[in-house]
Parts: structure tokens; sequence; C-alpha cells
């Protein structure tokens, strides 16, 4: 299958997941949450939230290996303050991000490429969009497959793959 598209690949083996999970889903948490971050100085690369059932809400947030310490301790607090229930670490991830122009007008772009990395067992654990760009987490150890298949199936040459 080759999908015609002219988009650029830019990869991220360098990072950590963290989710922090049922916070009370009130007014301001949010900005309460990212001036702590803004605090610490730390650099989030992806933020994903989604509301959970009972007012509650959770939250992804992505950033490099170098700020992992000072990330898990930062959730750790705010986990306490805001009782939430727990707090995962993932650090064998990395990040793919598609860049295309006008992506979003590509119908069916995704479902192609999610099926192809299906086939060859490559799960995604986080997607994010917007109208330019996707960007995908998956296991560190399949990201040299993924990239290999995406580039061979997307006609993507080495120059574009970042």
């Amino acid at each position: 299958m080759l999908i015609d598209i002219d988009i650029k690949l830019f990869k991220n083996e360098r990072v950590v997941l963290f989710t922090l999970q049922e916070v009370s889903d009130k007014i301001g948490i949010i900005s309460d949450i990212f001036d702590l971050i803004k605090e610490r100085g730390i650099n989030l690369l992806l933020v994903d939230t989604m509301p959970l059932p009972g007012g509650k809400i959770g939250f992804n947030f992505l950033v490099q290996d170098s700020e992992k310490q000072e990330m898990q301790q930062l959730l750790e607090e705010i986990a306490e303050i805001h009782e939430t229930r727990y707090l995962k670490e993932f650090g064998n991830v990395a990040l793919i991000t598609f860049l295309a122009e006008k992506l979003a007008r590509k119908k069916g772009i995704m479902a192609e490429i999610f099926n192809l990395l299906a086939f060859y067992g490559i799960k995604i654990f986080l997607l994010s969009t917007s109208l330019h760009s996707f960007s995908i987490i998956i296991s560190r150890e399949k990201t040299d497959l993924a990239l290999n298949i995406l580039r061979e199936n997307l006609n993507i040459s080495k120059e574009d793959m970042i």
C-alpha cells in the first residue's frame, strides 16, 4: 500500500509518558496544574486530557527523559494535593509525529497508517491530532520497524525523517 501524501516524520525516542488519573474536574484545575509545570520549568512535548466518570479528569504528559525526575516529583505532589488515585510512568516509549500541509483534508490517512502499523504488530499507546499534524506514542523497541514501514509505504525519503 503506497499512500500518496507529502509528509515528514519526526521521531523522539528519549521521552517518558506520565498518566495522572482521577483528578477532580473542577474549574481552574487545568490552569493550576499548568502553573505548577511552568514554575518547575518543565517543557511538555504532548498533553492529552480526558473526562472520566464521576466528575474526574485524566491527564497524559509526555516529557523528555532529562525531565523525568522533576516531572515525577511534581506529579506525585499534584496527586497528593488533588487526591488522585494513581500515577503511572511509561518510559519505554517513542514519539512519532507526522507533519503534512492540509493533513486534515486527507480523508482516511490515519486509518490507513494505523492499519499498516497494526498489521506489523505495532501498538499505539496515545494519539494526538491537529490540523497539520498528528503524533503517536508507540513502544520504543518498535520505533525502527515503524519508521521503516512508514518510509516505504508513505514514500518518505530519509531526508524527510527527522
